[in-house]
């Protein structure tokens, strides 16, 4: 026993190196050779964010925030996905760090783009898309700013979602922490990975 716990933490230790090498290793990508890849990051989001908007919109205008909550569960991916089959070479993922959705938890190099979004907001500075690049890899990422709407689903408990709504969300999602945003919060990130070369 005197031995295994030494060896839990050099594991733990090589585990977080590890996360830490792969965001380390990506490439900040700038200036002209970023500009192809924030335009079309920019167009695959846009168009994205106006979908999503417009459909939820929708639902609670038809069944309140019950109706929205139940018809994001259902909609969110498939609709990425169709998204993304009809812009080639892009992968649309919304990353956060409070996750409702545990495929929308960030990676190791969303997470970085997230903790530096985060200082630089805490800094009053508004963050802007950016590139990066790890080995042939390029992402595009942007920030997602909580909006008023957001607050019926994301925002206090209490206060914004009610308690029918939130055990709703608790019966689709039983490990949400997406909740207690206020607006303007940063509550994750646009990552839009290249599969090629533009």
């Amino acid at each position: 026993m005197r031995h295994i716990i030494p060896l839990l933490f050099i594991a733990l230790f090589l585990a977080n190196s590890c996360k830490k090498e792969e965001v380390v290793r990506e490439r900040r990508v700038s200036g002209g050779e970023s500009l192809k890849y924030i335009d079309v990051g920019k167009n695959v989001t846009n168009i994205t964010f106006k979908v999503l908007k417009e459909r939820l919109t929708t639902a609670m205008k038809t069944g309140g925030v019950t109706g929205a909550i139940e018809h994001c569960s259902m909609i969110a991916y498939p609709l990425t996905d169709s998204i993304m089959k009809n812009q080639l070479n892009v992968k649309i993922k919304r990353a956060t760090h409070k996750a409702r959705n545990p495929k929308n938890m960030a990676d190791g190099r969303e997470m970085a783009i997230i903790q530096e979004y985060l200082e630089l907001m805490k800094n009053g500075i508004e963050p802007s898309p950016l590139v990066g690049q790890q080995g042939e890899s390029m992402r595009y990422y942007a920030p997602i700013i909580t909006l008023g709407l957001c607050l019926n689903c994301h925002g206090d408990k209490n206060k914004h979602i009610g308690q029918e709504n939130y055990s709703l969300i608790k019966k689709l999602y039983p490990n949400d922490n997406a909740t207690d945003f206020k607006v303007g919060d940063l509550r994750g990130i646009w990552s839009v990975e290249f599969n090629s070369d533009l």
